[in-house]
């Protein structure tokens, strides 16, 4: 694997065949993954993300301040007064540990938030992981069959379409299956689970109780 750091000038970092991490820093850095499934840190400045070949994650985790990012593939990603470009040859992406707001495609894609709130939107189309920090979350998986673990906090899940599997992990959660057959499990903390419009909802409010609507079980399974 190849770990490759900038300077605090405008870098230019190209990864092998292995899979790489590139770390830009300070400046307006160009960032190039190789073959590989990279991961690829651009700092602050106005940075262009470019995966090449792989499954490759845009991080931001270190970065100072608050993210919106998305993988649409235009040039508007990065914190307030940056600029920074993930191409479409990303398919990940990783927050910082404020309170950030992550999007992805219509394809599969892992989003990861880090220890602040923050709001992680899977798109509608792929069969997307999304996991949020040990803050209180937003996360919404949209179209796909979507895997969504709260982890920390008091988190608003969402799985929408598809037939998702939702997770509260620890704090009170509100956790919504949406329109088909949905797994919700609430873990620890007092929850509230509406498995959505399907027919064969599985919900847990976990070890702390909580209430559960719309939870439609398939014949011949019990309440846990």
């Amino acid at each position: 694997m190849d770990n490759v750091i900038g300077t605090a000038g405008d870098d230019d970092l190209t990864g092998g065949d292995g899979n790489n991490k590139l770390e830009g820093r300070d400046g307006d850095d160009e960032l190039h993954g190789g073959s590989g499934d990279d991961t690829l840190i651009g700092g602050t400045g106005d940075d262009v993300v470019d995966g090449d070949g792989g499954t490759d994650t845009a991080s931001y985790l270190g970065h100072p301040s608050a993210v919106t990012a998305d993988l649409d593939g235009v040039q508007d990603d990065g914190a307030a007064g940056e600029d920074d470009w993930i191409q479409s040859t990303v398919e990940n992406l990783a927050g910082s540990s404020h309170g950030d707001t992550l999007t992805g495609n219509a394809n599969p894609n892992t989003i990861h938030g880090d220890a602040c709130s923050l709001i992680c939107d899977g798109f509608s189309g792929g069969d997307d992981s999304i996991l949020g920090g040990s803050g209180n979350d937003y996360l919404y998986g949209w179209g796909g069959d979507d895997y969504v673990h709260g982890q920390g906090g008091a988190d608003v899940i969402s799985g929408s379409n598809g037939e998702d599997d939702l997770n509260g992990g620890s704090g009170g959660d509100t956790i919504s299956g949406g329109n088909n057959d949905d797994s919700l499990d609430g873990s620890s903390g007092f929850d509230a689970l509406d498995g959505g419009s399907g027919v064969a909802d599985w919900c847990d409010t976990g070890d702390n109780g909580g209430t559960k609507t719309g939870c439609e079980l398939p014949l011949g399974w019990t309440w846990s």
